[in-house]
């Protein structure tokens, strides 16, 4: 195609070039592209609003999931000190109840050997003459 001379050019400066007109066809065809494009772009525009709504809840559930994560880093802690503590107070626990066996023993065979010497002391009480105290403490 043969480029217009520079007087043509000059003289179309200030004119503004209509488009050609296009058949009915292409108006149709025009149209549908349009049509096309402007519900192409409605879709890309409900998406990225949607990815936008999406991407704020889930930043929302990271930041409440790193919030439980440490809630449960302190509960297991916290679980762990009285799984400890339980122990020990088991410990202890099994410590008194074996004293306490240690020493209802303890009771158990003082208060026989107390039967056993009253039982031996009493034929030796009947046999002894009474000594009256309080004439003695007189005289």
């Amino acid at each position: 195609m043969k480029k217009p001379s520079l007087f043509k050019r000059i003289s179309s400066l200030g004119i503004v070039k209509r488009p050609p007109q296009l058949s009915v066809a292409e108006q149709l065809v025009q149209l549908s592209i349009r049509k096309r494009a402007t519900a192409f772009v409605d879709a890309r525009d409900d998406l990225e609003t949607k990815i936008g709504r999406l991407s704020r809840r889930l930043n929302f559930l990271m930041t409440e999931s790193d919030l439980w994560r440490d809630k449960f880093v302190t509960f297991e802690q916290y679980a762990e000190k009285l799984s400890v503590e339980a122990n020990d107070l088991r410990s202890k626990i099994n410590k008194e109840q074996r004293e306490t066996k240690r020493l209802s023993g303890l009771v158990t065979m003082t208060t026989v050997e107390k039967t056993k010497l009253q039982n031996r002391r009493k034929p030796f009480e009947h046999n002894m003459p009474r000594t009256d105290t309080h004439n003695i403490c007189r005289a």
